[in-house]
C-alpha cells in the first residue's frame, strides 16, 4: 500500500462496492453488484488467498434484489 504500486490484478465482477479482510487477515471478500433491478443481474462475494490472491469460493446470486 504504501508504494502505491499495483501488484496483481484479480477479477471479481461488475461494481465492486465492499472489501472485507478476515479477522486473521488471510481471507479478503469483496462483495459485488451488478445493476439490481435488471432480471438476469449478478451479485455475489468472492473470497480471496490473501497471501497468493488466489480465488478460493465465490457465492453468486442471479435475479433481481441484493443481498443483506
Amino acid at each position: 500500500v504504501a508504494s502505491k504500486a499495483v501488484t496483481r490484478q484479480v477479477y471479481v465482477g461488475k461494481n465492486v462496492t465492499e472489501l472485507a479482510l478476515s479477522p486473521d487477515k488471510s481471507r479478503l471478500y469483496a462483495y459485488y453488484q451488478e445493476l439490481y433491478t435488471h432480471p438476469s443481474a449478478r451479485q455475489g462475494v468472492v473470497e480471496f488467498d490473501v497471501n497468493t490472491m488466489t480465488e478460493l469460493r465465490r457465492w453468486e446470486l442471479v435475479g433481481m434484489g441484493f443481498i443483506n
